[in-house]
C-alpha cells in the first residue's frame, strides 16, 4: 500500500526505494509487489527503470500478468513512445 501511495504522488524515487528495502527485509518480490513498482515508475516517467525492473523479474523468474503488460503499454502511451509497448 505504500508503494502505491507514493506512485500515485509521483514520488517514483521514494516508492522504488519502499520496494527495495521490501527486498533487504528478505521479503521475495511477486506480481503484485512489481506491478505497484512499475505503476510508480510508469507515473514518475522512468521507463527506463521500469525496462530494468521487468528484465529483473524475468532473472527472477516472477510471472508477469495482464497488469504488468498493461502498465507498460500505458506508461508508453502518456509518454507518447509507442515503441515502449512493443
Amino acid at each position: 500500500d505504500r508503494i502505491k501511495s507514493l506512485g500515485k504522488q509521483a514520488q517514483w524515487c521514494e516508492a522504488l526505494a519502499t520496494f527495495r528495502e521490501a527486498e533487504s527485509l528478505s521479503l521475495r518480490p511477486n506480481t503484485i509487489l512489481y506491478n505497484v513498482a512499475l505503476a510508480a515508475l510508469q507515473r514518475g516517467r522512468r521507463h527506463a527503470l521500469a525496462a530494468t525492473l521487468v528484465a529483473e523479474m524475468e532473472a527472477r523468474s516472477v510471472s508477469k500478468d495482464v497488469v504488468t503488460y498493461s502498465t507498460l503499454v500505458s506508461g508508453a502511451a502518456r509518454a507518447h513512445r509507442w515503441q515502449l509497448a512493443l
